[in-house]
């Protein structure tokens, strides 16, 4: 079993590297969290790093003061979360030369499995979800402190449970957690609902530029770079914008162009049938099935027409077709 290799690799080691992604969400600082702290509690050497800044949103983690922005040395292990490959991680060094065993955790379907042990599954509402598994196979105690970081991460990668990853596993794992002391209204205050002023104003500033297809099953939003330097907005401001776009009655597929120094950062959202990981992955990026993400080096105008034109392709391939007012399906 892949479980019991992992354990054995945690057993006969003492130095960790535990990594996760840049633009950290609240699966990777939340497993990152829970990782790090069930290693020192069995005595583990462990360094906990995210080459990025931190949102301040997990600031009420517990353990989040001891994660690094860089690292030194060489490891005897290097865990690897919510990353589907090892450019995700950040770092331009070979993994191997930091560390002698890989292991790669993850959930998202499109996973390299680039690990010496790789623990992927994208059944998985997070890896949250699958640490909180692989933690009951070693009899590990759950405390508020571990349940909370668990419970972030499945609370932000579901969506505060609105997504389609919501599942009885999870449901079941964060009713647990709620029993040994994870207070939801706490998290949810922290993640979802407190927000600084800017970004607020950055939101008003996307919402003026919504715009809707022609098709009326996709919708857009552009934040230009000079939006974002006179607000002096960071990633975490732009986290749940995306989801506007995706809210407008009829429509399936949202999308967020972020302008950037050399390119285009571009964020999907779907709601039913449309595979935005797919999209993501053709254009150099990933995720799940219903969102996902790409960075795209080049002008911003090319760009974004180019995205766009992809969208309006994949929509016409299945079965639909434009004829300049609204889209029908290709039988009618």
């Amino acid at each position: 079993m892949v479980s019991r290799e992992f354990w054995n690799t945690v057993k006969t080691n003492t130095k960790f590297l535990v990594i996760s992604h840049i633009f950290p969400d609240g699966d990777a600082v939340g497993s990152l969290l829970a990782t790090g702290m069930v290693l020192k509690t069995m005595g583990k050497k462990t360094t906990m790093v995210i080459m990025d800044k931190t949102p301040e949103c997990f600031d009420f983690l517990p353990g989040i003061n001891e994660v690094k922005r860089g690292f030194d040395g060489v490891f005897d292990c290097v865990i690897v979360l919510d990353c589907s490959d090892v450019d995700r991680i950040g770092i331009k060094a070979n993994l191997k030369t930091i560390g002698r065993i890989i292991v790669n955790i993850d959930h998202h379907p499109g996973n390299t499995y680039f690990g010496d042990v790789n623990i992927v599954d994208p059944s998985a509402s997070s890896v949250g979800e699958i640490l909180y598994k692989l933690f009951k196979e070693l009899e590990i105690q759950f405390d508020t402190c571990l349940g909370e970081c668990i419970f972030t991460s499945i609370a932000t990668d579901t969506g505060s449970f609105k997504y389609s990853n919501t599942t009885p596993d999870c449901m079941r794992i964060c009713s647990e957690l709620i029993g040994v002391g994870v207070r939801p209204e706490r998290v949810s205050r922290f993640v979802f609902e407190t927000k600084a002023i800017k970004s607020l104003q950055l939101l008003q500033k996307a919402l003026s530029s919504l715009k809707i297809g022609k098709d009326g099953l996709y919708a857009w939003m552009e934040v230009p770079l000079k939006i974002q330097t006179e607000l002096k907005v960071d990633d975490e401001d732009f986290e749940g914008i995306i989801n506007y776009a995706r809210q407008i009655k009829g429509v399936e597929v949202g999308i967020l162009f972020r302008e950037m120094d050399k390119g285009v950062k571009i964020s999907f959202r779907s709601n039913d049938w449309f595979d935005v990981g797919k999209l993501a992955r053709e254009l150099g990026g990933g995720g799940h099935t219903r969102a996902s993400g790409c960075i795209v080096e080049g002008k911003y105008d090319v760009i974004k027409k180019r995205v766009l034109d992809k969208i309006r392709t994949k929509l016409s391939q299945k079965g639909l077709r434009d004829d300049g007012n609204k889209w029908h399906t290709k039988h009618s």
